[in-house]
């Protein structure tokens, strides 16, 4: 269990500094006239090309917006993309070819080329696939069936590992443009969203566990360390610290038994002010 961990924990730094797509940019809305393209298949959106994918969209003179994340599972016949035109430039027009809104099926067969959908999830850009097996060794560690919460709190230490690395990366929609217009939304997760579901199902399983809850409130401050003073990532951790140990002392009776989670909770916050810019 060990060895699966930490090579779960050193290929999702990989994805996170290597092939996550960088987000931090606020995409365009879709217009009300947008064309919808549907899936030609059904399984979980792998990777996405979105150099060659903008190609395709410049030649057009259109803008695409992805509606599923990477990692998320698509069903056939169902909304893969939303395209439209980008505003100035009229369909048809030299070096746009052709009208896609004419025929939404022109584009659909570039979207199966380029955006790659398979029957599993893959860590080639899904740092959320990594996440959640470590997320799922930790739950599984703390079942009845194995009552294993050494394991869960070593799976939360590597957890810990990622979590520093998405806290210093620009996380969200990734949009990637060309000088007149046309361009390429691809959803994707802010800090927050990897938080929540991370701590949230980590604590329903471990919440009766004060060394869950401990660890879980250490990786928060390990995080806020690394944060540089962002409003939202320090956000997501107080909200998150806060749940934890209200959770732990509903399910913890005895007092002895909170006292280190509630000084893990003192360090989180501490960290937390410490990253906040002085008030003026």
């Amino acid at each position: 269990v060990d060895t699966i961990m930490n090579k779960v924990q050193r290929n999702t730094v990989t994805v996170i500094e290597h092939g996550l797509l960088t987000g931090g940019e606020d995409p365009p809305e879709v217009p009300a006239g947008a064309t919808v393209v549907t899936s030609r298949r059904s399984g979980y959106v792998q990777a996405v090309h979105c150099s060659d994918l903008l190609a395709q969209a410049a030649r057009y003179g259109v803008c695409v917006r992805l509606r599923p994340r990477i990692g998320e599972h698509v069903v056939a016949g169902t909304t893969l993309a939303w395209i439209w035109p980008v505003p100035g430039v009229s369909p048809g027009s030299p070096g746009s070819g052709g009208d896609p809104m004419a025929d939404r099926q022109r584009f659909a067969p570039i979207l199966e080329k380029w955006v790659r959908i398979g029957f599993e999830r893959t860590l080639e850009q899904d740092a959320a696939f990594g996440v959640r097996q470590l997320v799922d060794a930790a739950c599984k560690a703390l079942s009845p069936a194995v009552n294993d919460p050494y394991t869960a709190v070593q799976a939360i230490d590597h957890l810990s590992v990622i979590f520093c690395a998405l806290a210093r990366r620009p996380l969200g929609d990734h949009v990637a443009r060309q000088p007149g217009g046309p361009a390429v939304i691809v959803p994707g997760r802010r800090f927050p969203e990897y938080l929540a579901v991370m701590c949230g199902l980590i604590r329903r399983y471990g919440a009766s566990e004060p060394t869950v809850a401990g660890a879980l409130l250490r990786l928060l401050a390990a995080c806020a360390d690394v944060a540089g003073g962002d409003a939202e990532i320090c956000a997501a951790i107080e909200e998150q610290a806060a749940i934890i140990v209200a959770d732990t002392e509903r399910e913890v009776p005895q007092p002895a038994d909170l006292v280190p989670a509630l000084a893990e909770a003192e360090i989180v916050r501490q960290a937390v002010l410490r990253q906040r810019p002085p008030a003026p």
